[in-house]
């Protein structure tokens, strides 16, 4: 594999995890546009926010259960607990700070045949809105949930 002017290899391991898709994408940019140039610099894209396990077991870390009722109380911006809706789906924590794109291509995801309805839509965009810019919508459900479970 070649090496360019300008870059560098990096190595990494990851391992498949569920993930939420937060944006699909945005418009395809005609190929006319982009002749002579890379093709990766304009190549469709998902956002996606991972999920991780949150409770330890076997060979998984976990996190502790006082912390777990933090995340659930919405105390942190980055962070959501969720029931993920598979066959014996335990707890999971969502982690909107390391929300990352994705090659919008087959091969780069397995779809599965779950989707939000319009309340948990509008729960993840205000997450996003808190994340992004540190402001909570005014009597939005996590404003509301943070006013009733944080003392």
């Amino acid at each position: 594999m070649p090496t360019y002017q300008n870059e560098e290899w990096t190595f990494y391991r990851a391992k498949r995890r569920p993930a939420l898709i937060v944006s699909e994408g945005c418009l395809k940019v005609e190929r006319k546009l982009t002749a002579g140039y890379p093709k990766l610099q304009t190549k469709p894209t998902l956002l996606v926010a991972p999920y991780y396990g949150a409770h330890g077991e076997g060979k998984r870390a976990g996190v502790k259960k006082e912390f777990i009722e933090r995340i659930r109380r919405c105390e942190y911006p980055q962070l959501m607990s969720d029931l993920l809706p598979f066959p014996g789906g335990e707890e999971s924590i969502l982690r909107f700070d390391h929300i990352q794109p994705i090659g919008k291509h087959h091969d780069s995801l397995e779809l599965t045949p779950f989707y939000l309805g319009d309340d948990a839509v509008e729960v993840i965009d205000e997450s996003i809105t808190w994340v992004t810019t540190g402001k909570l919508i005014k009597n939005g459900w996590l404003d509301q949930t943070r006013k009733e479970f944080i003392v």
